[in-house]
């Protein structure tokens, strides 16, 4: 862990950029790459070991910023910079994971976790009009899909029967969890022949 202080100019802020489309399927088999290298294999994945494991491997830098130097960030949760694999967020978010509030923070690390991992060589120069492209080459669809993934597993979603199971067991918040159902429930669909 590293405390700094930013020069905001420094970072890039677009919300959202075309990226290489990489469909559900890759993003699903890097997640299982990941908890596997990482030897994740209950449904609960704790970000913060993760995040110490990648450190220590030499793959994540992450910096926690005091109240103060996250002031000029503080409509953001959280941000990172892909190319050089850093993630920076304010020091009350390790606060609302260990507290009640978890859940959400958890997701925004993983979500940015999903930038370092997925967009490290990506050009950030193009922003993303959905009436232009398509949701594949949006760096938040892709970061959102990677947590989501990445948290609740599609195993443990398939084995779950209601809502409330999959929370308990992934400890993720009931909209990532109608999120994830959501999702594999399209995915069955067109499987079996739906448009």
């Amino acid at each position: 862990m590293v405390l700094i202080s930013l020069n905001k100019k420094e970072i890039t802020m677009n919300n959202d950029f075309v990226v290489t489309k990489r469909k559900k399927e890759y993003i699903d088999q890097i997640t299982q790459e990941l908890r596997k290298k990482y030897d994740f294999a209950e449904a609960y994945l704790d970000i913060f070991v993760l995040f110490d494991l990648m450190v220590q491997e030499g793959s994540l830098i992450y910096h926690v910023l005091n109240e103060e130097e996250w002031q000029e960030y503080e409509d953001l949760e959280a941000f990172s910079q892909a190319h050089t694999q850093e993630i920076f967020f304010p020091e009350f978010l390790m606060e609302l994971i260990e507290d009640e509030d978890r859940t959400r923070a958890r997701f925004t690390l993983a979500h940015e976790l999903g930038h370092i991992i997925l967009h490290e060589t990506e050009n950030q120069d193009t922003p993303f009009e959905q009436k232009e492209h398509q949701i594949v080459n949006s760096s938040e669809w892709q970061a959102n899909y990677f947590a989501g993934v990445l948290l609740a597993p599609n195993e443990y979603v398939l084995s779950c029967k209601s809502h409330q199971e999959l929370i308990d067991k992934c400890r993720i918040s009931w909209q990532a969890s109608n999120v994830r159902f959501h999702q594999l429930e399209m995915e069955l669909y067109k499987t079996r022949g739906g448009k």
